[in-house]
């Protein structure tokens, strides 16, 4: 990574391709926000040298004349110069060059840009925008909220240093992006939510590629309590040694998480501990895509509590499971005091559970204080020999739960519906 010459204004060019820059666009109002960006040049030149006026750029196939609304000058968002309301062709000017290797730095520097143009008036700080190509970690990235946006193709992956770090941390709104290994599987999570910004995770069109870090952290590891969105995004566990979390969350108080219409191969969702309400787990696939059994009664979809905590009002509905070494959904209110309480499950397609290990798993597994959930027009479906009971409610500390119109012809060899609960409403409706 090296600095251009002659930019100390700097932060003030537009979007191109034969740079690697980082730039700011827009005039810092709510009606044309900032844009910080970090671009990669396949060739890396070490230095870019700018002309008088700060704006030109050397380095590439040629020099950049496109068009942006700003002249150099210190007024204006801090960096930025003027904002001339009409358009003006001028050359643009790289301020960082990132050359796959410790591109860490670069990209936080990113950061620290958006935030040095953080006008109080806009609902976030400027977004960092990555372009095209391979941005090689050699330590974690703090993103402390601010947002990011990749091009196609933008990987962030670990480059010289191959176990030890997070990729990314704290991220904001995310987009566009691939995080991924190139080299030996990293030794922490790939993204870990530990600090609060006051920008809630919003993750859309991600990608996250693991090559088996383990049962815990996982892939998305929230260590603090955050409402967050995920949505659209592939999280994949590429070995297929053992299902890990996707998602891993732990003693979370706040409500309103969404996971939404993502796929995961390999990977679970996993909330531990956890006291937050409303939260919804809706669209999702899951392909368990390994035959080593998952740790202890998990399966794809994990509420699980040990604690005096208590969970409610939780909708996990419309998901696809297939293939899943363990259970399909796994609701637990545990023996300590805490309790599940209230959830909808509805119109799950619970399809080849239980596909290692012996008569061991269900489709819908209730166990510990798991009560009054709303159980109807699941499909659950397994001839695996690992395949137990559609819907198993396991314990008599399951109260007053309903469940009906569920469809479990075929769905596991003890018997397709068990209920071991307290006053369970079951009547006419299950198919078995």
């Amino acid at each position: 990574m090296a600095k251009c010459a002659g930019c100390s204004g700097g932060l003030i060019s537009v979007s191109h391709s034969d740079t690697n820059c980082i730039h700011l666009t827009g005039d810092g109002t709510s009606g044309s926000p900032l844009v910080a960006t970090l671009q990669i040049d396949p060739a890396s030149p070490a230095a870019i040298t700018c002309g008088a006026s700060g704006l030109s750029v050397e380095g590439g196939s040629s020099a950049c004349a496109q068009k942006n609304m700003y002249t150099v000058s210190t007024v204006g968002p801090t960096g930025l110069g003027v904002y001339l309301g009409t358009a003006e062709p001028f050359l643009s000017c790289a301020d960082f060059i990132g050359d796959g290797i410790n591109d860490d730095v670069a990209i936080q520097t990113a950061v620290t840009a958006s935030y040095s143009a953080y006008n109080v008036a806009l609902p976030l700080p400027p977004e960092i925008y990555l372009n095209t190509g391979i941005f090689g970690l050699s330590a974690s990235v703090d993103v402390k909220g601010a947002p990011l946006r990749g091009a196609y193709n933008t990987l962030i992956t670990n480059a010289a240093t191959a176990t030890g770090f997070n990729l990314l941390r704290n991220p904001g709104y995310m987009t566009n992006l691939q995080l991924g290994e190139l080299l030996a599987p990293l030794a922490e999570a790939p993204i870990v939510i530990d600090t609060p910004t006051g920008f809630p995770p919003y993750f859309d069109n991600v990608s996250v590629a693991s090559n088996g870090i383990g049962v815990d952290p996982g892939m998305i590891f929230f260590t603090i309590s955050a409402s967050y969105r995920i949505q659209n995004c592939d999280i994949d566990n590429n070995t297929a040694t053992a299902v890990i979390p996707g998602i891993y969350e732990s003693n979370n108080s706040v409500p309103l998480r969404r996971i939404l219409n993502n796929r995961f191969v390999g990977a679970s969702i996993d909330l531990i501990e956890h006291s937050g309400a409303n939260a919804q787990i809706r669209d999702n696939i899951f392909y368990g895509n390994s035959t080593t059994p998952v740790v202890g009664d998990r399966g794809m979809i994990n509420i699980l509590l040990t604690g005096a905590f208590t969970v409610q009002h939780h909708e996990i509905s419309g998901n696809h499971i297939t293939d899943s070494p363990g259970h399909g959904i796994v609701i637990n209110g545990g023996a300590g005091g805490g309790q599940a309480l209230r959830f909808l499950i509805h119109d799950n397609l619970i399809d080849n559970y239980g596909y290692t290990g012996t008569n061991a798993y269900d489709g819908i597994f209730l166990a510990g204080n798991s009560d009054e959930h709303d159980i109807q027009g699941n499909i659950c479906h397994s001839t695996q020999a690992g395949a137990r009971h559609g819907v198993n409610v396991s314990a008599v500390t399951c109260n007053d739960n309903f469940v009906t119109n569920n469809n479990l012809l075929n769905s596991g060899a003890s018997a397709s519906f068990n209920d071991a609960g307290t006053t369970t409403i079951s009547a006419a409706g299950n198919r078995l």
